[in-house]
């Protein structure tokens, strides 16, 4: 019988995704929520509590990775033959779990960014890759109104990333720049070209890792636009702010926060994804590179989607030798794409520009 533990199975994705895995047509699968004070009780930062987790089959982790980074669970699983799923979206949590030692005593799984972005998104770009016959540069971009929606470790993790470089790849380098960096104009599904900002997404990190592209950037495109200029902004405020940086941060949080629960209550919180594979700008030999697109109708029902398809995946292929994986290294964008199918209403819309 198939046993799946959700650790922040209480809170804001936590809840929609432990009902979702729970919806799958797994026989006698049995999912059960974990948090610092569940029946289950799992603490990030207590690794006494992590032996609650070793009669489970798969591990999903959906609590803040922010406030409470996942870097030693992860290892317990690794080390003692547990499979461990990290929903997270901050950056350096992910570069940190891409980098666990998985020689010697590793015999667990850990795969890094579960999810719609990263996760789907992750996958999208590696099937452009695939696709393309010269994928040397890749760019993934994700349209969404960055609130509606949200939770409150949504709100944190946005105020975390405009404090912080983003992170791309140029010819195989790690780079970091501005927390809001230049404007490229990139491709969705309906609403054609969108001015798209470079942001730090762990997408950057798990795509060059899973696909080898020597060139990978990652940008946004929020919705409505006019919030690129007041990120921007912010990003740029917090940089010179010196000694003002604590009010302008809770200045910033109380706005997020204000903007979440009365402006955007309303607002859909739909998520594109476009991913474009392709020659470096210039070669001159007609290539123009493979672009695809997905649609997500609801960000916070597509990450509990996201999180269940690799989960199925995970129970369906039982044996996967031990290490630390980002999703397409496992399971391409098809396979996941059909374990959502039976669950989401509109279907997942995935498309070629």
């Amino acid at each position: 019988m198939p046993r799946v533990l959700v650790v922040g199975g209480r809170g804001h994705f936590g809840a929609r995704v432990l009902e979702v895995i729970q919806a799958l047509a797994l026989e006698g699968l049995e999912v059960t929520a974990a948090s610092r004070r569940a029946a289950c009780r799992v603490d990030l930062a207590e690794p006494a509590s992590f032996a609650a987790m070793g009669d489970y089959d798969v591990i999903v982790n959906c609590a803040d990775t922010v406030g409470a980074p996942p870097d030693a669970a992860a290892r317990y699983c690794l080390e003692r033959g547990l499979t461990f799923l990290d929903m997270g979206a901050d950056v350096a949590t992910a570069e940190r779990l891409l980098a666990l030692e998985t020689t010697g005593r590793a015999t667990g799984v850990v795969i890094v960014g579960v999810g719609v972005f990263p996760g789907l998104s992750t996958a999208l770009a590696a099937q452009a890759c695939a696709q393309a016959r010269r994928p040397e540069v890749v760019t993934l971009g994700v349209r969404l109104s960055p609130l509606s929606g949200a939770g409150p470790g949504n709100c944190a993790l946005m105020v975390h990333m405009l404090q912080r470089p983003s992170l791309q790849f140029e010819d195989g380098r790690r780079v970091e720049g501005p927390a809001v960096g230049a404007t490229l104009q990139l491709p969705y599904a309906g609403v054609g070209s969108r001015a798209s900002s470079l942001v730090g997404l762990p997408d950057a990190a798990l795509i060059h890792r899973s696909t080898g592209a020597p060139t990978v950037r990652t940008a946004m495109a929020l919705n409505p636009g006019v919030f690129r200029f007041s990120f921007r902004a912010i990003a740029g405020l917090l940089a010179i702010a010196g000694p003002l940086r604590g009010i302008l941060l809770a200045f910033t949080r109380w706005s997020l926060y204000l903007m979440r629960g009365v402006l955007l209550r309303r607002v859909e919180s739909r998520v594109q994804l476009t991913a474009t594979a392709g020659p470096r700008e210039g070669d001159g030999d007609g290539d123009e590179g493979v672009t695809l697109t997905l649609d997500v109708a609801d960000g916070r029902e597509g990450t509990a989607l996201g999180v269940a398809a690799v989960v199925a995946c995970c129970l369906e292929r039982q044996a996967i030798e031990p290490g630390v994986y980002t999703v397409p290294e496992l399971f391409e964008l098809d396979a996941l794409l059909a374990k959502t199918r039976d669950l989401a209403d509109p279907p997942l819309a995935l498309r070629s520009l």
